[in-house]
């Protein structure tokens, strides 16, 4: 049994609802319910925040983040000033001074934020006034602080071409898979199959890369000092390195 498209809320003494304890929390997701008498209807959506440290160590002007979005923000075109688009949320603010990415075409591309509204680098970088799901970026930071996504849990599948040699990507979803045996599961379906030999992923702690390698048939084979990296996990970029070119079929869900 459903509602009318306008809700009564006569007799409601308020109808805001403030979690306090959001906070202290590194992810925290809501479903929301209506209740009439007998009757009770419950959301579909799914939505929430998701929660991460960006690193800064003193002994340099800026350091650096690789980061990907987890979940489907409202706005993905960047604040420019003159329009109502997406400003990060980050405490303390003013953290972050640039986003770069990686442009097929055009190599890197760089976002510079001038403490109120975010701006190309340059017109080469002219075409970068907005984010993307399933694309890593790397954050330039000038302090230490707390990034923030508030947004809907992706539900609906997406695909994304994958070129040789490498392609930087993000993991759309909050959802930790793991990378284990082929034959138990794969959570990253490309076509061609097996394209994906190796993903590799940035330790801010250490300052390294740590990568794991996929040898078909079998599964994946983290590096002998890297032997955690055995998931693909919400909020952090990668790279994947590709032999040939392809097709990957993203499920958030699965």
């Amino acid at each position: 049994m459903g509602f009318g498209k306008n809700p009564n809320v006569t007799g409601i003494i308020s109808s805001n609802w403030t979690d306090t304890g959001a906070n202290s929390s590194v992810q925290r997701y809501y479903k929301i319910a209506a209740v009439r008498g007998n009757a009770e209807k419950t959301s579909f959506e799914v939505v929430g925040k998701y929660s991460t440290k960006l690193g800064y160590r003193n002994s340099s002007v800026t350091d650096w983040n690789f980061i990907s979005i987890p979940l489907n923000i409202t706005k993905w075109e960047l604040y420019n000033g003159t329009n109502d688009g997406y400003d990060l949320v980050v405490n303390p603010p003013n953290c972050v001074r640039s986003i770069w990415r990686y442009n097929s075409s055009y190599g890197w591309e760089r976002t510079n934020y001038n403490g109120s509204t975010w701006q190309p680098a340059t017109p080469s970088d002219e075409n970068f006034t907005r984010l993307e799901p399933l694309v890593g970026y790397w954050f330039e930071t000038n302090n230490s602080c707390t990034l923030s996504f508030a947004g809907q849990i992706p539900t609906e599948n997406r695909t994304r071409d994958l070129a040789t040699v490498w392609s930087v990507t993000g993991w759309y979803t909050p959802v930790n898979l793991t990378l284990g045996e082929d034959t138990e599961f794969n959570p990253l379906y490309v076509v061609p199959a097996d394209s994906i030999q190796e993903i590799d992923r940035y330790n801010y702690e250490t300052r390294e890369f740590e990568v794991t390698v996929h040898y078909p048939g079998y599964g994946w084979w983290p590096a002998w000092n890297n032997q955690n990296f055995r998931s693909i996990d919400p909020i952090r970029g990668y790279y994947f390195r590709m032999e040939p070119n392809a097709v990957w079929y993203h499920d958030p869900q699965t």
